[in-house]
């Protein structure tokens, strides 16, 4: 996709998401769309240095809490336009001191790749969410994966406070247009390391196999080349493939229900099985997939998870899957049937923030034995501007 273009559906979405009510902008720095670091021009759109400086929104100066972070987001905001693709030093911490760290571990998680700044967004007097913003230099990279995620928290976290039908509307599709345009970038990445980098590092193997074979079995650094051909091999072979995976699993094309039952396959000593009633195959029909591609992810990370934890934990009890219909909701019920072990090992608090950030719900029975996720389906009268498949 054209740089262009993408700004201006990000722009769009940008617009809708203001325009709705849910963040009024009382002040914003001005900025110079044109910033030079170190001999190198960088074009910062007004679409999206105008919401990356949504730092004063509905809360008043007076407010102890706004005033002694101020200084910490301003400087923050200074870090980002000048350290560009760089981790800002005081943003983990800064961080960590509103919002918890079972979130700022989930903001990471998703993010994937580099997290350069993240402020906090005001609504009501109160933090209810987290700006996001990624290097200047690279507008087509994987950040509109957090900033999908975020749309989605606010619409979902306010909706039941005053806002109008056309104000939810509007919130929903500036998500909706969030999420698919990170979907398409996730699999884009995914092809592109599955695909062009692996091709490079194969075919660097295959010189390096022709030097090898050049040299006299006596040269003393034959080793070495050795090693760092099998270091090659390593990661053309295991670790793009696996980082291309936990990019974009190419088995959710298929659906959810084939994408986990796939990996049930691949986890068999875990003894977990896998049913859904015939609303959610409705739902999950691979032409016609109702089922938000942000939502067949999150659901296909924490079942991964949990079987690996399985297998790492030696528990080979019966689990039971189950992904049924609520309304417009999608829940998956996991069950461990035996007195013992329980899902004590699974990440909990983890899990919880992967899903809130779709704006779903976990909930754990008492005795540790079950567990429910409940994540949206958004209504199919909205169209997605682009599909991830």
């Amino acid at each position: 996709m054209e740089t262009a273009s993408l700004w201006g559906q990000v722009a769009e979405a940008t617009r809708q998401l203001l325009n709705a009510g849910w963040v009024q902008i009382t002040h914003f720095e001005e900025t110079e769309p044109l910033i030079t670091i170190k001999g190198v021009s960088y074009f910062v759109p007004p679409e999206l240095n105008r919401l990356m400086t949504v730092t004063q929104t509905l809360v008043s100066p007076l407010d102890p809490f706004h005033r002694a972070h101020q200084p910490t987001v301003n400087r923050v905001m200074r870090q980002l336009y000048l350290e560009g693709q760089t981790v800002c030093a005081p943003l983990e911490d800064f961080l960590c001191d509103i919002l918890s760290p079972e979130l700022c571990q989930s903001l990471a998680y998703y993010a994937n790749l580099r997290l350069v700044c993240a402020t906090p967004l005001w609504y009501r007097g109160r933090v209810s969410g987290a700006l996001i913003a990624y290097g200047m230099s690279d507008p087509n990279g994987p950040a509109l994966q957090l900033l999908a995620q975020l749309a989605s928290l606010i619409w979902f976290q306010e909706q039941a406070q005053g806002n109008t039908q056309g104000e939810l509307e509007a919130l929903q599709r500036a998500a909706l247009e969030w999420i698919a345009l990170s979907s398409h970038h996730r699999h884009e990445l995914a092809d592109i390391l599955a695909s062009q980098i692996q091709t490079r590092l194969i075919a660097l193997m295959w010189r390096l196999d022709d030097v090898l074979d050049g040299l006299t079995p006596d040269e003393s650094w034959i080793p070495t080349l050795s090693q760092i051909r099998e270091q090659l091999s390593q990661t053309a072979y295991q670790d793009i493939a696996n980082m291309s995976h936990a990019m974009y699993p190419p088995t959710l094309q298929l659906g959810l229900i084939a994408a986990l039952s796939t990996l049930l396959a691949e986890h068999s000593t875990c003894n977990a099985t896998l049913a859904a009633d015939d609303v959610v195959h409705n739902w999950d029909y691979p032409t016609n997939n109702r089922i938000p591609f942000s939502v067949r992810l999150a659901m296909y990370q924490i079942v991964e998870d949990y079987l690996k934890i399985m297998e790492e934990e030696g528990i080979v009890s019966q689990t039971q899957l189950k992904l049924s219909a609520l309304g417009n909701t999608l829940c998956l019920n996991v069950t461990v049937q035996d007195p013992l072990p329980s899902l004590a090992p699974f990440p909990r608090k983890l899990a919880e923030q992967q899903i809130k950030l779709l704006s779903g719900q976990v909930f754990w029975a008492e005795d540790g034995h079950r567990m429910a996720i409940v994540l949206p389906i958004l209504a199919p009268s909205i169209n997605l501007s682009r599909s991830p498949g």
